[in-house]
């Protein structure tokens, strides 16, 4: 995954408030899933999940990540998920819902930018 998107990712020109959603983000997940809140099993999509929270808190229309539009985007993230509670919970649990929708997923598939696509394809 780093070799495919590290420079896009660790960009000098990305806003450092992506990097807080996304911690913030996988922080709530991880405390859902260690409660079972959520499937322990989830965890294997955390690299899914994020984007896939994302798209369903703000869109799938995502800014360009060195953009001003990107801190709107990541602070509405933000907002969701800054405390914990039923709104954010849900976000997860409707994530789990399209992963789940998609049938088994081999670790193969997994790899594949596709099931990412397909996930995305299935928020409303």
């Amino acid at each position: 995954m780093y070799q495919d998107f590290g420079q896009k990712i660790f960009s000098d020109t990305n806003r450092e408030i992506i990097f807080c959603a996304s911690a913030l983000t996988l922080y709530r997940f991880y405390l859902l899933t260690s409660n079972s809140t959520i499937p322990q099993n989830m965890r294997r999509f955390k690299w899914h999940i994020l984007p896939l929270a994302a798209a369903i808190v703000v869109g799938k229309n995502l800014p360009q990540l060195g953009s001003k539009k990107i801190d709107t985007y990541a602070q509405k993230v933000i907002d969701r998920f800054e405390h914990h509670g039923p709104e954010g919970t849900a976000v997860f649990t409707d994530a789990v819902k399209i992963i789940s929708s998609l049938g088994n997923i081999t670790n193969d598939r997994l790899k594949r930018q596709s099931v990412l696509e397909e996930m995305l394809a299935k928020v409303g």
